[in-house]
Formats: structure tokens, C-alpha cells, sequence
């Protein structure tokens, strides 16, 4: 079996060797002076190229020494061959190598190539197992080169050019319907464009009320920051005084319970001196009956004196002690009182501040959800004038390739009108004419009068320039209808290669032909959650920021990185930068260098929210004279709480 289908092999490579010299020799190159005639094989088939050398090295071509040469791909060798065959295994160059040699009397023989309307020779195995050849005398013609009758004789067949024809015809058709498909969308583009100005005009309108409703918020909110502070400093000074009170509590009631062991022990002392006293009395009564016994008449009048003068001094001195203390305990209850009631004040206000705290909280925490809901408004209200701002140029540059798409369709109708006549003198003919030789002549004369061969080849070269118009408009439709869609706080998948295509995309008509965009993509990037039309926007409003500090001319770089937890985007122009003063601003809501009414100092602002609403981070690196960097930093998973 394997020696079969070597020998099968080697009896094809020795007929396709056959069918090349044999097309060398009877396809002739008019007004020739060449001194050797050049092949050239595109194959990786070396024993086709051997068993080919020999074959021209017994016998000439043409007259004149032939020289064969196998490359693996095209190079600039090609421009200087008169034969080139193409194998199977190499058919994905044929386009390229059709388009170098064209009409430069160079012969195309290509092995299996299906496309029929680019086909000069081609060499294919038939259903019964031989190996035949098709040729398209239109192409061959095209290149100046003359076909000899002897070609057909060998067995080739003529490629049919009213199926072609008929092909390109049903092609047409299909790019005119999607053509009808494009204006129609074209036009409601239109109408939404009118719609979007309308709404624009409506939320300059409304970001005016607004700015307005801001400024007096703002002012509302520095009132009751104001407020807020001297609470603060209010409560810490109450705070203070309560400490102190408290201090001054336990100073007192150290004092007291000093003054309580005091007094305790000065009742001791008294119930001592009691006891003493007693003591002295029973000791003075003894004494005194004794001078009583001795002087019973004498001193009676004395001791009772004395008596008297004892009890009086010691009732004296008991009375001073009673007051003394009486006195003591009287000022610390009324200084324990006083503090009290101060205490007391003290709490009652505290009290009262914090009923008034509750409530200032109450109305910021309303502000603060009103302000959120007016600072969504703006996000969407930039996102409009944003839109506003592009529709002009979007709006160009879909007229570039409608007016590609009508040009196209004009030129295939003038071509159509052309080929016309001949495929009528066509469908005329009959398997039963007599004449039919006559009728080809015929047709031939009005082939030349009406431009057949140049319409017929000019017809894919437009269908292929339609369809490119088409696609461009349907590609710059899809980036606009992304970036205008608006999102209810729900989480998608997000692929931000695909996001900052789109931006630019959108920004194409300000920065083509005057500023060169360098894409570094990370490939490896997976989708990460977000909101693809915020994320959009704050890769717009960066971009459009470098095209503007460029001043249309310069470049900007875009790279990504596929971090482990988070993705990296990078953004960098060589620009006219920052200074330090600008650079710390330029996050500020209604912060702007732009000139009045080229920008409303919130697209970054805005950024800066949409970057933290994905709980990642952004920054800025500038310097005067030296371009500017934005990084902007993405979790691959938002912390959702």
C-alpha cells in the first residue's frame, strides 16, 4: 500500500511538472527580451523541484534557458518571475502573491485553489481519480499574456465567468439588503442623535437647577459642619468640666469621710474628756468635802463658786466643740448640694446636646442620601453632554463609510450597466445555434465596446470596499450603543481590553491621523465584575483628557496587567503634564484648566467615584514638560457587603 501511493505521488508530481512546462511554452509573454525564463515554486516538495530542473535543463522554454527555484513563502524574488506555481500546502499565500504580480506578465498556477474569480491555472484531482487543469483566459488576459489554443487541447477546461458573474450578482444582493439594514439603523441613529441633543439641552438645563441646589447644599452643609464642630467642642469642654466635677465629687467625699473619722475620733475625745470631767469632779467633790470637813463654814461659799466656775467652763467648752462641728457638717452639705445641682445642669444640657446631635445627624444623613442621588444624576448627566460632545464626530465618522457604502453601490451599478448588454447577448445563446462561433465574435465586439473586462474585474474589488464600509459603520454603532446604556446598580462581567477599545473607538475621529495610540494589551485578562458602562465612561473621560493635553499630535500608551487579585490599566501621554498645584486638584468636583465651556470640571470627579464604587484605586503621576500617567487599579471580585 505505501509503495502504491509513492508511485502514485511520483506519477502526479511528473504530470504537474508535464502540465508547468507545457503552460510555460504556450502561454507566450508578448514583445519578450528576456535572456532566461524564471519558475519559481512556492513548496516544500523538493523532488518537484528536482525532477522540474531536470526537464528544463534538456529542454528550453520559449527558446530561451529556463531556472527553477523553490522558496516556502513569498519574498521579493517574485516581482522577477514569468511562471510561479503555488501547491496545495501553500495556498493561504495565493492573495498575496496575486496581488505582487499583478499585471506584470507573470503567470499564476496554483494546485486546489478554489476561488474561481482570482484562478488563472489551476491544477486540481478530479472525481475519477486524474489530475486536470481549469483556466480563466479573463485573468491571464489581464496580465498580458497571450493563451494559445494548444492549452485547451491538453484537457483544461474554461472557468465559467457567468456563474461568476451570477455569484457576484448574489453577493450584491446580500450587501444591499444589509446595506438597506444600515440605513435604516443609520436613521434611527439619526433620531436618537436628535433625541440625545434634545436630552442634553434638558440636562444642561437641569445640571444648571442643580449646580444651584449644590451650591446651596453646600452651603446648608458648611453651616452645619460649622455647627457641628462647635458641638463637638462644646460636648469635649463638658466632657472636660464633668471630669473635673467628678474629681472634685471624690475630693469631696474624701473630704468628708476624712471630717466623719475626725469627728468620730473628737466624740471620742469628748466622751474621754466626759469621762475625764468626772473623774475631776469625784476628785474635786472629794477635795471640797474634805475642806468642807475642815472648813466647813469658811470655804462653803468658795467651793460652791468653784463649782460652779468648773461646770460653767467645761458646758462652755462642750458648747464651742457641738457648733464647731455643727458648722462643719452644715458647709459640706451645702457645698455637696451645690454640686449637685451643677451636676445636675451639667447632665440636663448634655442631655439636650445630644437630642440636637441625634438630629443634625438626622438631616445629614438625609443631605448625604439626597446629594447621592443627585451626584448618580450627574454621573449620567456628564455621560450625556459627554455624548453630546462625541455625537458630531460620531456622526462623521459613520459618514465616512456610508458615503464608502454609496460610492461602492455607484460605481457596481455603472459596472452593471456595462456587463449588462453582454450577459444578454449570453442568455440568447443556445446549445442548438448553428452559428455559434459567429455569435461569440459577436459577443466579443460588444464585450470591447462596453468595458467588460475592466467593470468585470473591478466588481469583487467594490463588493469587497462595501462590505468594509458596512462593517466599519455597524463596529462604530456597537461601540456607541455600549457606552450609551445605562445600568441599575447590577454587576456584570466586564472585559476592560474590550471597554477601552470602545473609548477609543468613540474618540477616533479627534485623535486619527495626528496621534499615534499604542495598545499593550495584557491577553491573559479574564472578566472581572463592574459596571461596563461607568467603567467606559472613566476610560473616555482619561482619554479624552490626553488627546486634549496633546494638543493633536503626539502618543498615548495604553497598557494592561493581569495581576494575581486585581488587574492594573495604565494611561500615559507625552503631553504638556502637571504641576504639583494642579495635580492635587484635579480630582475636585468643578476643578478645571480647560477654557469656558470646553469642560464642567466633573468628568474626573466622577471617575475618581466610579473607580472607588469598584473598590479600586486611581492615581496620577505628572510632571511639567513630561507627560502625564494615570494607573487605575481594579479587583478581579468587588467586596460586596
Amino acid at each position: 500500500l505505501r509503495s502504491f501511493i509513492s508511485n502514485a505521488q511520483v506519477n502526479r508530481d511528473q504530470l504537474v511538472n508535464t502540465f508547468i512546462y507545457k503552460f510555460a511554452n504556450n502561454i507566450t509573454i508578448p514583445n519578450n527580451t528576456l535572456a532566461t525564463y524564471k519558475i519559481i515554486l512556492i513548496s516544500d516538495n523538493k523532488k518537484l523541484e528536482s525532477k522540474l530542473q531536470n526537464v528544463i535543463s534538456k529542454n528550453k522554454i520559449q527558446g530561451i534557458n529556463a531556472s527553477v527555484v523553490r522558496i516556502n513563502q513569498p519574498d521579493s524574488t517574485l516581482k522577477n518571475a514569468q511562471l510561479i506555481y503555488i501547491s496545495s500546502g501553500k495556498l493561504k499565500y495565493y492573495m498575496r502573491v496575486f496581488d505582487l504580480v499583478e499585471k506584470q506578465q507573470t503567470l499564476i498556477v496554483s494546485d486546489g485553489f478554489e476561488n474561481e474569480s482570482y484562478v488563472m491555472i489551476d491544477i486540481f484531482d478530479d472525481e475519477d481519480g486524474s489530475v486536470k487543469f481549469k483556466l480563466n483566459r479573463l485573468n491571464i488576459k489581464n496580465q498580458g499574456l497571450l493563451l494559445s489554443d494548444k492549452v485547451l487541447l491538453m484537457g483544461g477546461t474554461k472557468i465559467d465567468i457567468a456563474e461568476i458573474y451570477l455569484k457576484s450578482k448574489q453577493t450584491l444582493r446580500k450587501l444591499e439588503k444589509e446595506l438597506e439594514r444600515s440605513t435604516l439603523l443609520f436613521d434611527s441613529l439619526q433620531k436618537v442623535i436628535a433625541t440625545g441633543e434634545e436630552e442634553i439641552k434638558k440636562q444642561n438645563k437641569l445640571i444648571k437647577k442643580q449646580n444651584k441646589l449644590v451650591e446651596t447644599h453646600e452651603e446648608t452643609l458648611y453651616s452645619q459642619t460649622v455647627k457641628l464642630n462647635n458641638f463637638a467642642t462644646q460636648i469635649k469642654t463638658y466632657a472636660q468640666q464633668q471630669q473635673k466635677a467628678r474629681i472634685n465629687l471624690k475630693k469631696m467625699h474624701d473630704s468628708l469621710r476624712l471630717n466623719k473619722e475626725m469627728l468620730k475620733k473628737e466624740n471620742l475625745e469628748i466622751e474621754k474628756s466626759h469621762e475625764f470631767l468626772q473623774k475631776q469632779k469625784m476628785e474635786i467633790d472629794s477635795i471640797n468635802n474634805e475642806i468642807a470637813l475642815r472648813n466647813q463654814i469658811l470655804t462653803e461659799k468658795e467651793t460652791v463658786i468653784d463649782q460652779q466656775n468648773s461646770r460653767l467652763r467645761t458646758l462652755i467648752t462642750v458648747l464651742l466643740i457641738i457648733l464647731i462641728l455643727v458648722f462643719l457638717l452644715i458647709s459640706l452639705f451645702i457645698k455637696n448640694k451645690k454640686k449637685s445641682q451643677a451636676i445636675q445642669e451639667q447632665s440636663t444640657k448634655i442631655k439636650s446636646i445630644n437630642e440636637e446631635l441625634n438630629t443634625n445627624n438626622e438631616e445629614l444623613l438625609a443631605t448625604l442620601e439626597q446629594n447621592k442621588t443627585m451626584q448618580e444624576q450627574l454621573v449620567q448627566s456628564e455621560k450625556m453632554a459627554s455624548l453630546g460632545v462625541l455625537s458630531a464626530g460620531i456622526a462623521h465618522e459613520i459618514n465616512n463609510p456610508i458615503n464608502f457604502v454609496y460610492a461602492g453601490i455607484k460605481s457596481l451599478l455603472r459596472d452593471f450597466e456595462d456587463i449588462e448588454p453582454v450577459l444578454k447577448e449570453i442568455e440568447k445563446l443556445s446549445p442548438d445555434d448553428n452559428d455559434l462561433s459567429e455569435k461569440i465574435k459577436i459577443i466579443n465586439k460588444i464585450k470591447e465596446e462596453n468595458y467588460f473586462d475592466e467593470a468585470f474585474e473591478a466588481i469583487p474589488e467594490i463588493i469587497s470596499d462595501i462590505q468594509l464600509g458596512a462593517d466599519r459603520t455597524s463596529e462604530i454603532v456597537k461601540g456607541l450603543r455600549s457606552f450609551s446604556r445605562t445600568e441599575k446598580d447590577k454587576v456584570k462581567g466586564v472585559f476592560i481590553n474590550k471597554e477601552l477599545d470602545t473609548s477609543l473607538l468613540l474618540l477616533r475621529n479627534r485623535y486619527k491621523n495626528t496621534i499615534e495610540v499604542i495598545k499593550q494589551y495584557d491577553d491573559t485578562i479574564p472578566s472581572i465584575e463592574g459596571y461596563p458602562g461607568k467603567l467606559n465612561q472613566v476610560f473616555l473621560n482619561i482619554l479624552s483628557n490626553a488627546i486634549d493635553a496633546l494638543e493633536e499630535k503626539g502618543e498615548i500608551k495604553i497598557i494592561t496587567n493581569n495581576n494575581k487579585n486585581d488587574i492594573s490599566i495604565i494611561i500615559q501621554d507625552n503631553g504638556q503634564g502637571m504641576n504639583e498645584e494642579t495635580k492635587s486638584k484635579i480630582f475636585d468636583p468643578f476643578y478645571t484648566t480647560k477654557v469656558v465651556g470646553q469642560g464642567t470640571g466633573l468628568g474626573l470627579s466622577i471617575s475618581y467615584g466610579i473607580v472607588v464604587d469598584h473598590k479600586g484605586s486611581i492615581k496620577v503621576n505628572s510632571e511639567p514638560g513630561k507627560g502625564t500617567e494615570f494607573i487605575i487599579i481594579l479587583p478581579k471580585m468587588m467586596n460586596h457587603e
